[in-house]
């Protein structure tokens, strides 16, 4: 089975791309495998954030079976949690909090932003 990978979403992103080579299968009594099966998803998904169990599951004629699994764990670089201004709001893209993500400052009617208005 292929190893166990941590793959860390890229800036502003909330998944991963994770990609592997499937396992390499021989049956040194029977060459002829009935059935490769794949329980999760497919070499080059998009991932969420989280551990994902991947598991391979193969059936020859004589209906012996072998299985294998690993984890593909996808991490998303988090920032300190902005808060609002005073009378104001944020409007963040993305998951606000992510890196790479961007927060627009906002006030409410009556109030006059100062400084930068994004983040």
């Amino acid at each position: 089975c292929p190893m166990s990978r941590v793959k860390v979403a890229e800036p502003d992103k909330l998944t991963a791309k994770v990609s592997w080579d499937p396992p390499i299968v021989k049956d040194t009594a029977d060459p002829t495998l009935i059935d490769i099966s794949l329980v999760g998803p497919q070499p080059g998904s998009e991932f969420k954030e989280g551990i994902h169990i991947i598991r391979y599951r193969v059936y020859d004629q004589a209906r012996n079976r072998a299985f294998c699994k690993f984890i593909v764990r996808v991490e998303v670089r988090r920032c300190p949690v902005l808060k609002p201004p005073l009378h104001g709001y944020l409007t963040c893209s993305s998951d606000g909090n992510n890196y790479g993500a961007t927060c627009e400052y906002a006030c409410e009617g009556g109030y006059e932003r100062r400084g930068a208005p994004t983040r």
